[in-house]
């Protein structure tokens, strides 16, 4: 909700307004306090002695002697009073019989405040109110069944000024008064520019409006909203392409004498919505120069205070008017009050010597992107008036859950809705015989519009996206946000293990410089099952994740890719593959007509070729095979199923989350990508993505694979390097790549379609390979490899 600034303008005493005719006070979304009551000042604990007692003590000295004297004192000490503290501020009205003390602000030159109907059991029947030792005007507007409510004029009395509102019993009840205080200048007016120019689309859009970041407001106060265009000076004049929209909100308390129907209307050029009692009752966007009028249907409005409010955009110039008519025959005229908030202050009973009293300071509300939860850090302060001598025992209590005993309570509130927070602070004075007990309570609103949104993520590093069983493991959660380093998160990490045990931590996390980290026990990859973590904000999970990791066999494919970790069901996975064979025999079986074949090519031709002719014939004769078999056969390159090159190897997974796409398939001849070697992937990295495609496509896909070990380059595809007489240093580790090939086979027992040997025992004139590319020799060599396989 939007909540009132505490500021008003200067104003001078005069005569209500009525709600006439019309131009259109402002509020923004500022944070909202409650002004401090003066608390009683700190008054020595001592025991005095009156003239009788010293008397006493003069012939005690004379005839007892000096042992008795010491018990005499002893006695004194034991049954002489304690005075009460003298009241602060003095009680300046005799008749008073409770007051409210509340107060200034240097702009609150009129406020409204609160007494209860009755006190002692009697009516109050008229108000004073008093400052500086002197009275000051007031005047009673309305009283309803609990409360009156009295207009004072606070004008010149600056900031930090102490005012007290005596309330007067009598025999008969208040009436609401027609003379005493009155505000010349009820409406006020709240304007600041905005950061764009386009004119808002609806009452939530100049909320939004108002949340971006612009210079500060301005306050202004007018007596008519015919007179506002020349109150607001340059905010009158709008927006264009240098200067944006002026964002307007006028506001004042409208008096109904009785209960009636009325009817509002706008009419004008500008965007404006009109509010009472926070419900929107009519509105119009930017007309764009074609002004019409809108009018609201018939409103009743109870005897009493109404809260008014127009928000307004100003597009080019200031044109907004403001009508009401009456609805039932005979209606009384509404009236202006003033565009003040309500103070509170502390209510103290003329005869009691002790008086709750609760201040409350807000920071402007905040939530976290993707999270409706709105927060407010609250800081609460029992500023009890105390006028005995005896300490006082507190307890807070919020939403009837008790918090805390301390004078001081802060707090975070979390809006989800309109409910507000009930806070009530019961405050005890220890006695001989019994305890006395007073208790006040606060309404803190709930936020429904926050003021700034955060962003917040986290993420868990240290972990890699494929390994062997006996790698280690080094987990940190790690948290970034953009709010202040001073709003804390709890982070709750729960790490299973294999055998199903879990170990949980809890932790509140300070972050630095917007980023923070919390690091896990290390272990092995086959230690872990999952690691799973919570980031939450006053008991709000704002961001979580979830870690899985899977041994073989493998169960299903990876389906997406984040960052350097491969997802499956919006999870992260790291996938532990086999390193060790386990016994099986997956050789390969001879195709069948009819069969799928997919050819994942990494080497072969994935990269070009120097002559097409020649891929084209090693397409056409591994789909038909030697005794035109007539198998389903399609060749992919595997870089375009790429999407990077990470040199940490992790892209190069991302054809694991496109292999769903492919399937299903009989068999596939697998040709592995060696790129990586360009760009800083070592051996090992390589021999874990190649363990972790056989794992996959072996047991989640459940087809046949055959590996194909590459030749010895003279530069490896695609690395940029230039030919010479030796391997470029991409290509010197040739034989390793192969060697690598056949312990990722043997570990699951794969057929392997061996380029290594044949390539280089090659004697021919022909070269097999030029630049990295097979040339149409050695690709058909190949093709006669892979026949020799595919159909024994």
């Amino acid at each position: 909700m939007l909540l009132e600034h505490n500021d008003n303008l200067s104003t001078l005493t005069g005569c209500p307004s009525s709600l006439n005719a019309a131009n259109s006070g402002h509020s923004w979304p500022l944070s909202a306090t409650i002004p401090s009551a003066i608390a009683p000042a700190a008054t020595p604990l001592k025991r005095l002695y009156s003239s009788l007692a010293l008397n006493l003590l003069c012939k005690s000295v004379c005839t007892i002697g000096a042992l008795c004297l010491a018990l005499l004192i002893t006695l004194l000490f034991t049954l002489s009073p304690s005075p009460a503290r003298a009241q602060n501020p003095p009680w300046r009205v005799d008749d008073g019989a409770v007051r409210q003390i509340f107060t200034t602000s240097a702009s609150d030159n009129f406020v409204l405040c609160t007494l209860p109907v009755t006190a002692g059991g009697q009516p109050l029947t008229s108000v004073k109110a008093v400052a500086n030792n002197a009275p000051r005007p007031s005047r009673l507007v309305w009283v309803d069944d609990q409360n009156l409510h009295v207009l004072v004029d606070c004008s010149g009395l600056g900031d930090n000024a102490v005012v007290a509102l005596y309330g007067i019993p009598g025999s008969h009840a208040a009436k609401p008064q027609r003379d005493g205080a009155f505000n010349p200048t009820p409406i006020r007016i709240v304007a600041r520019r905005s950061v764009g120019q386009d004119s808002p689309a609806s009452l939530e859009d100049y909320h939004v409006l108002t949340l971006r970041p612009g210079p500060r407001p301005e306050f202004f106060a007018a007596n008519n909203f015919e007179s506002l265009p020349d109150t607001i000076k340059q905010y009158a004049k709008g927006g264009n392409w240098t200067h944006p929209l002026s964002m307007l909100r006028l506001s004042t308390w409208l008096y109904i004498p009785e209960t009636a129907r009325y009817a509002f209307a706008l009419s004008g050029d500008n965007a404006a919505w009109l509010q009472i009692d926070g419900t929107e009752i009519v509105g119009q966007t930017y007309s764009r120069s074609r002004p019409g009028q809108r009018e609201s249907g018939a409103i009743k409005l109870e005897a009493g205070l109404h809260r008014l409010i127009i928000d307004t955009a100003v597009r080019y110039s200031y044109d907004l008017n403001v009508f009401w008519r009456a609805v039932d025959t005979n209606a009384a005229d509404p009236q202006f009050i003033t565009g003040a908030n309500y103070v509170k202050g502390r209510l103290e009973q003329r005869h009691a010597d002790f008086h709750p009293f609760i201040t409350s300071q807000r920071s402007a509300p905040y939530r976290f992107q993707g999270n409706p939860a709105i927060f407010n850090l609250t800081a609460l302060q029992d500023n009890t008036a105390n006028w005995g001598d005896t300490n006082l025992q507190r307890q807070w209590w919020v939403n009837n859950k008790r918090i805390s005993t301390d004078k001081e309570l802060h707090l975070i509130t979390v809006s989800s809705n309109d409910t507000p927070f009930e806070v009530t602070l019961e405050v005890t004075r220890p006695g001989t015989n019994t305890n006395t007990t007073r208790s006040t309570s606060l309404s803190l609103p709930a936020e429904t519009v926050p003021a700034v949104e955060f962003r917040l993520s986290s993420s868990l590093t240290g972990v890699p996206a494929i390994c062997y069983a006996d790698d280690p493991i080094t987990p940190v959660v790690e948290v970034r946000a953009s709010s202040p380093d001073a709003i804390t998160f709890r982070v709750e990490i729960n790490t299973i293990a294999a055998d199903g045990t879990t170990a949980s931590t809890n932790n509140i996390l300070t972050l630095k410089r917007s980023w923070g980290q919390l690091p896990i026990t290390p272990g092995s990859a086959n230690s872990l099952r999952e690691i799973n973590w919570q980031v939450s904000h006053s008991d709000i999970t704002l961001n979580s994740g979830r870690w899985l990791f899977e041994t073989a066999p493998f169960t299903a494919l990876p389906d997406a890719v984040s960052g350097v970790s491969l997802l499956r069901n919006h999870h992260n996975l790291t996938l532990v593959a086999r390193r060790a064979s386990q016994g099986e025999a997956n050789a390969f079986r001879k195709l069948r007509s009819g069969q799928r074949l997919l050819f994942l090519d990494g080497f072969v031709a994935s990269h070009g070729t120097t002559d097409r002719d020649a891929a084209v014939s090693l397409d056409k004769s591994l789909a038909n095979g030697p005794n035109n078999q007539k198998i389903a056969y399609q060749r992919v390159a595997l870089s375009s199923l790429d999407n990077t090159s990470d040199p940490r190897g992790i892209s190069r997974l991302a054809p694991l989350a496109s292999l769903r796409t492919l399937l299903p398939i009989d068999a596939v001849l697998f040709a592995p990508d060696l790129s990586g070697a360009r760009d800083g992937e070592s051996p090992d990295l390589f021999e874990r993505r190649l363990a972790a495609y056989a794992g996959t496509l072996t047991e989640a896909a459940k087809a046949q694979l055959i590996l194909v070990a590459p030749p010895a380059f003279d530069i490896l595809p695609g690395c940029g390097c230039e030919p010479g007489t030796t391997p470029c240093p991409h290509a010197a580790a040739g034989r390793l790549y192969a060697e690598i090939v056949y312990r990722v086979a043997d570990a699951y027992g794969l057929t392997v379609a061996d380029l290594y040997t044949p390539f280089a025992l090659h004697k021919g004139p022909d070269p097999l390979f030029k630049a990295g590319i097979l040339t149409p020799a050695g690709l058909n060599i190949a093709t006669t490899i892979f026949n020799q396989v595919l159909y024994p």
